[in-house]
């Protein structure tokens, strides 16, 4: 779950009144753009409807496990009276770009209205503390209920058909749907930043010199929980830039799947060369965005979003990704 604390003001207030006290919603302000709709829902439109408004940013892996969710949830509540407004807020500024967005509401099937909201403004209003958040409104405009970050999935759902039955006798109810299982139990490795506002875990012993290119050597051994780079890199606020031809990132980690949020300059195709536990990864451990081609197992960076290297049993294990030409930005690890 990510987050970012931006509660002040009147947002502060909204979130300590608690949801006994069903405030009512504040409004989707500041927007600078809507996609995936010809025109964006008006307050008229919207009265005396259920509303979910989902905080979310389309690199975030909280927010791609819970994107399925969502879909069902629209698809099969829509008809009685629910609307889902997916508030997209950015957490890097390649996500601030409308193409990226909309390529990743392709991608991912969205059916709903996505608002943009770059420059947190609604975020705020609504006093979200993280990606993802869920609020529901009620059919008088009230904040009936919020939840922050993913899974939970069963009460989400049972307060939508509470909601929808409150003021329609003919609601049906429908089966329940399966939520995903995530063993979070079982993922012992964090989250890990790249970029200098919230480096962390970097296991190079090296001082860091923001906006200076530096040279990583190979190192001799892994500590857990821990990313090496090799090559020439560059730090900025939110990644670590590869200057020289080649690089590495070395990576001891422990869960099931490792997922980086990886970009090219201006969208090249640059290459990575994956290998999981020190050989090239495999039909049974590759992740989504590996393919296997000549005996090697390679993954193209050719847009800026989140890409799946690997997919192994729980447990400990070594990624290791060898990048072939310079232009490669490193902005967080997660994993599972």
């Amino acid at each position: 779950m990510r987050s970012r604390i931006l509660i002040a003001g009147a947002a502060a207030a909204v979130l300590a009144a608690g949801v006994a006290a069903a405030p009512q919603a504040p409004g989707l302000v500041g927007i600078v753009r809507w996609l995936n709709v010809s025109q964006p829902p008006t307050p008229a439109e919207l009265k005396g409807k259920v509303v979910l408004v989902n905080f979310w940013t389309y690199s975030c892996i909280n927010c791609i496990r819970t994107m399925p969710q969502l879909k069902s949830w629209y698809e099969r509540y829509h008809a009685q009276g629910l609307e889902v407004i997916g508030v997209h807020t950015p957490e890097f500024h390649f996500e601030k770009d409308p193409a990226n967005v909309q390529a990743a509401i392709a991608k991912f099937g969205i059916p709903f209205p996505v608002a943009m909201d770059d420059n947190y403004k609604t975020w705020d209003a609504f006093a979200s503390r993280t990606w993802p958040s869920d609020f529901l409104i009620d059919r008088t405009g009230a904040v009936r209920y919020r939840h922050f970050g993913e899974a939970n999935y069963e009460r989400i759902e049972g307060q939508i058909q509470s909601l929808l039955a409150e003021h329609n006798p003919g609601f049906v109810k429908p089966d329940a749907a399966a939520p995903p299982k995530v063993d979070f139990s079982k993922i012992k490795s964090r989250q890990i930043y790249l970029g200098l506002l919230r480096l962390s875990s970097l296991g190079n012993s090296e001082t860091i010199i923001p906006g200076k290119p530096q040279t990583f050597a190979q190192p001799k051994q892994l500590r857990k929980h821990k990313v090496y780079l090799v090559g020439e890199w560059m730090f900025g606020k939110e990644s670590a830039h590869l200057k020289s031809d080649e690089g590495k990132l070395l990576l001891r980690y422990d869960a099931n799947k490792a997922n980086i949020v990886l970009a090219s300059e201006a969208n090249r195709d640059a290459v990575v060369e994956v290998l999981v536990d020190g050989e090239y990864a495999t039909e049974a451990n590759r992740g989504i965005d590996v393919s296997l081609e000549g005996g090697r197992a390679i993954t193209r960076i050719n847009f800026s979003r989140m890409y799946n290297f690997s997919n192994s049993s729980y447990g400990e294990h070594i990624l290791e990704l060898r990048f072939k030409g310079r232009g490669i930005k490193v902005y967080t690890i997660t994993f599972g």
